[in-house]
């Protein structure tokens, strides 16, 4: 045999070795899979249950789900001991009944340290119920009565671990204010979950600071009442050109240039302006704030945003350069864009999270907190503003002033809402 030959032969029957040595691999991994198989296919049949509470004073509603087949396996835990499982099928009010005593038997309820009574009302239907595949699923409804509020319950749910040591349990637990959930595994099968329980005392308190809180620290909404406010305490130049008085004594008043401004008369006037700007916003947020709370108007966030940059805008350009005409123009420019505003203020109220009871409250409390707030910025600024209205530095540096650095502002606001940038972090 020559060398070319030898060589020749070598390659083949090293290429038949290691197509064998594949072939039989291959083999061997089938083997594997298929060996595998049932207990592949039980460990997917049998997954979860779930447990959903609802926590109400003293009382506790809910209802537990699970698939037919893990229902079918803690009625006949043989089950487990390498029988075939069983097949989906709907359970007997027999079966039922005796599913529902092994929950109870299993699944432990404590408020405060102390036991909660538990029992098995009804099995409700498992497509209401909103469980997935509901053809293959129980749903049982069951109640607790704990001897008084629950303030920290704690729930013990020793269900399906000792047969299937990858069961997972989920749950959820409902008090007036949201929902908090978790999951029970075979090292973890115990939950604790602290209740919030309704006050209307509390949520009055807790969304009527809320409400105050928003105004203060939403700089736009501030700035927007203080560019409606900065000229109420000056008469507009149309009326007092037409010789109406200022109520400020003639002697001691400094003469005013022609084009300027004069003072308004008296506290009396002054507090009529300013009641009419505060009532006109208050009316026209309260409106827009009600409506979005209960679903009529929805708007998305990002044009409301950009059109409240700009009433800051057009309220404080108005005092630079004035556009409106000067009777009313700071109350209809408030009724205006305060309907804008009041979107504003719902957007902020759904991020609160609202209780499931007293939702009209949460809202009435609010809105009542929003309007201390603006009380508050309205009872710090007017005496100010009163007593520096007759200088000719307040219509120049404090109301033109202080409106351009507003409208920057504004412009600002506009710029980063269209966008989604941050320019200026630290308003």
């Amino acid at each position: 045999m020559t060398t070319r030959a030898l060589g020749r032969h070598t390659l083949q029957r090293g290429c038949a070795t290691g197509a064998r040595r594949f072939l039989l691999a291959w083999l061997s991994l089938l083997g594997l899979v298929a060996a595998l198989t049932p207990h592949a296919a039980r460990a997917h049949e049998s997954g979860f249950t779930s447990l959903h509470l609802r926590v109400d004073g003293e009382q506790i509603t809910g209802t537990w789900e699970s698939t037919t087949v893990d229902a079918l396996i803690l009625l006949a835990p043989a089950f487990e001991n390498g029988d075939d499982l069983p097949k989906p099928r709907p359970l007997d009010p027999a079966e039922t009944t005796a599913l529902g005593n092994i929950l109870l038997g299993a699944l432990e309820l404590n408020s405060n340290g102390q036991p909660c009574s538990a029992s098995i009302l009804r099995e409700v239907d498992a497509a209401g119920a909103g469980i997935p595949g509901a053809r293959q699923a129980i749903a049982l409804e069951l109640s607790a009565h704990c001897p008084a509020a629950v303030g920290t319950l704690r729930i013990r749910y020793p269900v399906l671990f000792d047969l299937d040591e990858k069961h997972r349990g989920y749950y959820s637990v409902q008090d007036f204010r949201g929902y908090q959930a978790g999951v029970f595994t075979a090292d973890r099968q115990e939950a604790v979950v602290d209740i919030r329980q309704y006050s209307a005392l509390q949520t009055a308190r807790e969304y009527g600071w809320e409400g105050a809180r928003h105004i203060w620290t939403g700089i736009d909404h501030v700035l927007f009442l203080v560019a409606l406010l900065l000229p109420a305490v000056l008469l507009p130049r149309d009326r007092a050109s037409a010789g109406e008085s200022t109520g400020i004594d003639d002697q001691t008043a400094s003469p005013r240039p022609e084009g300027e401004a004069e003072p308004t008369s008296g506290f009396r006037r002054l507090l009529t302006n300013v009641v009419w700007i505060v009532s006109a916003f208050t009316v026209a947020h309260s409106i827009t704030l009600s409506l979005a709370f209960f679903g009529i108007v929805r708007l998305p966030s990002r044009p409301v945003e950009v059109v409240i940059a700009a009433s800051v805008f057009v309220a404080a350009w108005n005092n630079v350069r004035p556009f409106l005409s000067a009777r009313r123009s700071g109350a209809a420019m408030a009724f205006g864009f305060g309907l804008i505003h009041g979107l504003g203020f719902a957007s902020a109220l759904a991020q609160l999270g609202l209780p499931s009871r007293g939702r009209v409250l949460a809202l009435l409390s609010f809105n009542l907190g929003v309007e201390a707030g603006q009380i508050a910025i309205v009872a710090l600024a007017l005496p100010a503003m009163y007593y520096a209205r007759s200088t000719r530095a307040y219509e120049h540096w404090v109301v033109r002033g202080g409106s351009l650095v507003i409208a920057w502002l504004a412009v600002v606001w506009i710029v980063e809402r269209l966008m989604g940038v941050d320019l200026i972090s630290w308003i």
